[in-house]
This record gives C-alpha cells, structure tokens and sequence, in this order.
C-alpha cells in the first residue's frame, strides 16, 4: 500500500470517529481542505458523507462537481522573497514567519496583498530594529539572539 493510500485511509478513518459538524461543509472550510489535504482527500470526505447519508443531498453533489474542476491554490511567497526582500535570515524564524503569512493567506481566501505582506513581515523588522537601537553592541545580528525581558519595578522614591 503506498504512503499516498496510507494517509487517505487515515484521514478517512479520522472522519469515520468524528461526529462531522455542520461547518465542515462550509466552502470556506471545504476549500482549507482542498489546499491543506488535495482533491483526493476532500473528494474522500464528499463520498464518506454522501454515503452515510440516508437519503441524496443535492447540495453537496453540487459542492463535488464544483471541486473536480477546481485547481488547489498555489501559495506564491517563497522564502526568498523574506530574504531578499526583508532581509530575514535562514532559520526558525524565517519559516515561522512563513507559516504565519500562509495561515494569514488562508484565512483570508487564499489572498494577500502587499500591504497585508508587509504588515504581517514589519512585525519583525520594526521590534528587532528598536532592540537593536538600544541593546545590542554595533555590528551584532540580533536576529539570531534570544532575548530575556525582565519586569522592572520601580525604585521607591524618598524614605
């Protein structure tokens, strides 16, 4: 059995236990599926549910016909664009930041626009840059360092 079968029979067995909820068949929903799990995995889950069902649920038929003719999204921003755009180092970092774009870019439809990039990216670059302005000696990369933050009390004032 190919690993490909073996994760289809997983996924299908996850349905099987799982009490399916009504939001699992919103579109935004089924289309999260689509991209995260492929056409093979979300067709999987329109054939599990449309033969559970007692009777013919025309409207998810229709959701399945629409799906067949879909394309899975592609996510366009790579690590390079950080790199080279926001100077953004290789490592953890790069890829968490990667990760929270992409989470951003499926919550919102599989768009992002430039503004929304930059605001999610200047997260970064905006809080690392104050902490190097007042903490790290010149010429240290910051970007590698872990930093503690302390809560500072107040020094009394008079006897």
């Amino acid at each position: 059995i190919s690993n490909n079968d073996k994760k289809r029979i997983r996924f299908l067995s996850n349905l099987f236990y799982k009490n399916l909820k009504k939001d699992t068949f919103t579109e935004k929903n089924l289309w999260k599926i689509f991209y995260l799990e492929g056409k093979d995995h979300l067709n999987d889950l329109f054939n599990f549910k449309l033969l559970e069902n007692k009777k013919l649920d025309k409207k998810l038929i229709k959701l399945k016909e629409f799906f067949q003719t879909k394309e899975v999204p592609k996510f366009e921003i790579k690590a390079n664009t950080l790199i080279e755009k926001y100077n953004y180092k290789e490592g953890k970092e790069l890829g968490n930041k990667l990760s929270e774009i992409e989470e951003f870019w499926i919550e919102n439809s599989f768009k992002i626009s430039d503004k929304d990039l930059e605001k999610i990216v200047k997260d970064k670059i905006y809080f690392t840059s104050i902490i190097s302005k007042f903490f790290t000696p010149a010429g240290v990369d910051i970007s590698t360092k872990s930093f503690l933050f302390l809560p500072i009390k107040p020094l009394p004032i008079g006897d």
